[in-house]
């Protein structure tokens, strides 16, 4: 986590890493933490689809379901909520 912090500092225009270290929080089950740089890495790059997957999933498993499913509706060509 802290190499990922220092590349962040480094770069903080890199998505690619913001996903990287959001994916490490979701792991560790810092959901706050990894919907923060989830969120920040599909600003940078919106085509980085492994961020919006953990995002939505991040945001369900804090209880907020109707944000993931809105989250997740709101993908036109990722994903299909019937």
């Amino acid at each position: 986590m802290a190499d990922l912090s220092r590349a962040i500092e480094l770069d903080p225009r890199a998505g690619k890493v913001w996903a990287a270290r959001g994916v490490a929080r979701w792991l560790e089950r810092d959901l706050p933490g990894a919907i923060d740089d989830l969120t920040r890495a599909v600003e940078l790059d919106p085509g980085l689809s492994v961020a919006w997957a953990h995002r939505g999933m991040a945001r369900r498993q804090t209880g907020d379901f109707d944000g993931a499913l809105d989250f997740f509706a709101s993908l036109p060509g990722r994903w299909e909520i019937k």
